[in-house]
């Protein structure tokens, strides 16, 4: 009776959440047409399997809670489903199989920018829509107008961290980055700030288990703050190689951080009580617009939502958005043009706006610092 009673609030919770995300236009009372394709193309095997199982959990959970409740126009979402494993040439494979499909009308996709990058050039060429879960700087600056990305962009991460790091007179800093194009281009955005100095540039393959060298070199330059720029469970593993190095400067990360396979790999370093990684989402305190999406995640899947789930869920409210807009008959091309008049529009990781010439859906307001407590990530700032 009490797991009953468990689904029958998880179902009230998702009903509220499309509500709300949606504002109640084109949804109908029962999902019984066709159904609306959306592809999508993630990791959730390989060196960054729990991130991009985290985006699937987001995105089939909000496809249910958008079909539960009439989906879009009576036509519920389907999710059209291949894993990349976190390899370029997979995602390209993935990318033709799927939009081989002429009934697929956008993609959600992919883990790692890297992937991404390589699927840009095909959805230009073929016309359909990439909604990109990337801070990878690049992304949205090839001059595609097939992409948007759904995530906060590497340059305002960096901003964010080069305010806080000046504020806290830390100036003299080492960087150790994964070597993919997000930790490789946000190093390189880190380095050109100015008012830093970079006292040790150091960079390590997502499939690294040890970085143990890379730290003792980055030791011997004394920095006064350590940049560990890259996403789960790489950045847990040098925060343990750090602690058994005996290092206890302050650690700063990026949005990619923000997963509990960081505090697992690191978990009883010291380095956790010195360590921030920049967040969109504070478990103990979910702002309003936040609060639905994260009660259902939560419910579905018992872990508290972070960067990767959070984009998961809004990415399929922004297409049902998108999907509506652009007609009974939508086409790649419509939901394409509907993309770029959705304003405000208020989601699980962020506020997004895109136009024609504006790309990169969110910005810094949507950005908070995360600290360790426990066994999980809360607001330290």
């Amino acid at each position: 009776m009490r797991r009953l009673w468990q689904c029958l609030a998880c179902f009230v919770v998702l009903a509220i959440a499309l509500a709300y995300a949606t504002g109640g236009s084109s949804l109908g009372a029962a999902a019984t047409g066709a159904p609306f394709k959306i592809g999508v193309i993630l990791g959730v095997t390989g060196a960054t399997g729990n991130l991009g199982q985290h985006e699937l959990d987001g995105a089939r959970l909000a496809a249910a809670a958008i079909n539960a409740t009439g989906g879009v126009d009576g036509h519920p979402l389907e999710i059209v489903f291949e894993d990349d494993a976190g390899v370029p040439d997979n995602a390209v494979n993935a990318f033709n199989h799927i939009t081989g499909d002429p009934s697929v009308l956008a993609i959600f996709g992919s883990t790692l920018g890297t992937n991404t990058d390589a699927i840009l050039p095909l959805a230009q060429r073929i016309g359909i829509s990439v909604l990109a879960p990337n801070s990878t700087y690049d992304i949205t600056h090839h001059g595609n107008p097939w992409v948007f990305r759904i995530a906060v962009p590497a340059n305002i991460e960096v901003e964010a961290l080069s305010a806080l790091l000046k504020e806290r007179k830390l100036t003299r800093i080492a960087i150790l980055n994964s070597t993919d194009a997000y930790g490789s281009q946000g190093a390189d955005l880190i380095a050109k700030e100015k008012g830093l100095t970079i006292v040790a540039h150091e960079s390590f393959p997502l499939t690294a288990s040890d970085v143990t060298v890379q730290l003792t070199k980055i030791r011997g330059a004394n920095p006064q703050a350590l940049i560990l720029w890259g996403s789960a469970p790489l950045v847990g593993v040098a925060l343990r190689n750090a602690a058994q190095l005996g290092m206890t400067m302050p650690a700063f990360s990026g949005l990619a951080a923000d997963n509990p396979g960081n505090i697992k790999a690191a978990a009883g370093a010291d380095t956790l009580s010195h360590w921030l990684v920049e967040g969109v989402l504070d478990a103990a305190h979910p702002l309003p617009r936040q609060q639905q999406g994260f009660a259902a995640i939560k419910g579905r899947y018992g872990y508290d939502p972070d960067v990767f789930a959070a984009v998961g869920w809004d990415v399929m409210f922004v297409l049902a958005r998108a999907v509506a807009k652009a007609g009974p008959q939508p086409t790649r091309q419509g939901v394409q043009a509907a993309m770029t008049t959705i304003s405000n529009f208020q989601g699980l990781a962020g506020v997004y706006t895109w136009t024609n010439a504006y790309r990169d859906g969110t910005g810094i307001s949507s950005l908070i610092w995360l600290e360790v407590q426990g066994s999980t990530f809360a607001r330290a700032l």
